[in-house]
């Protein structure tokens, strides 16, 4: 989550003079190759050839590569705040999809730890101390949580037979593809123009955001959302306000008390959450 932080004021900065839907073309097709540059590093190419690619094109394509695209568009077209908050919802989300599938129950202490975390990331957003106005984008962000929450679910379920590394690479290829087609059939049909920027600052930033902001935190989003469960994992992911926080802290900025506090109620729902595991790992 530390790594997922920076996505989005990277993403802020060059969608200063990128178009939204080449920069989430560029930044999952920056990851994907990185990713494909770590499998051969651990020896691991051959693990393409056998991979499940029909549970993959949907999976990687739909889940992870159309949900990257709607939360790029919606970051550009909605308030950031409001982004921010619809993104606090995947715990909730993700326990309503395992309530469907009969994987989950929601009992009284899941609960209270995904109202605290839900309300922990809210509250860390600032929602309560600034004016918001909807813009449009908020709908494309809130479809783009459902889907990434799926993307996820569905990868731990149906791509078990994969590593960590090679899931999250083949997610990230089918992705990329996804969007780089509909990047350039929109290109071609004339509704979104050839908008970006090479200069030397941008690609460095380009880099980061593939590199470090996707590639690294989604490979270990997927492992640790393997070991403790989406939506515990989920709960974590509403910290990110607070590490936004502390980043501006450490290059001068001021500390939010509404973060502070935010930041406290997520931390109690992701250890309440988490508690009888660390109990039953311990006695074991």
């Amino acid at each position: 989550m530390l790594c997922w932080a920076t996505t989005f004021p990277a993403t802020e900065l060059l969608l200063a003079s990128w178009d939204p839907v080449l920069l989430a073309a560029a930044r999952l097709t920056v990851a994907a190759f990185v990713a494909l540059l770590l499998l051969a590093l651990f020896g691991k190419p051959r693990e393409l050839s056998t991979a499940p690619w029909a549970s993959i094109l949907p999976i990687g394509g739909l889940g992870l590569g159309t949900g990257v695209l709607l939360l790029t568009l919606g970051q550009a077209h909605a308030n950031l705040v409001i982004v921010a908050i619809i993104g606090t919802l995947v715990p909730l989300v993700s326990a309503l999809f395992g309530v469907a599938q009969g994987t989950e129950r929601i009992d009284l202490r899941l609960g209270i730890a995904i109202t605290l975390a839900v309300a922990g990331g809210i509250v860390a957003t600032g929602v309560f101390s600034e004016r918001i106005d909807f813009r449009g984008g908020e709908l494309l962000a809130l479809v783009s949580v459902v889907l990434w929450t799926w993307y996820s679910r569905a990868s731990i379920d149906k791509l078990s037979m994969l590593s960590d590394l090679t899931k999250s690479t083949v997610n990230m290829l089918a992705g990329s593809v996804v969007i780089t087609l509909a990047a350039l059939v929109a290109v071609g049909l004339g509704l979104v123009p050839v908008s970006l920027d090479l200069g030397t600052a941008s690609l460095v930033q380009l880099g980061w955001l593939g590199t470090i902001a996707v590639c690294l935190s989604m490979l270990l989003w997927l492992k640790a959302a393997r070991l403790i469960g989406v939506t515990i994992a989920a709960m974590h992911q509403n910290l990110v306000p607070f590490y936004v926080m502390a980043m501006a802290l450490a290059i001068g900025g001021r500390v939010e008390t509404v973060q502070l506090v935010g930041g406290i109620m997520v931390v109690t729902a992701a250890v309440l959450a988490q508690w009888p595991v660390q109990r039953r790992a311990v006695g074991s």
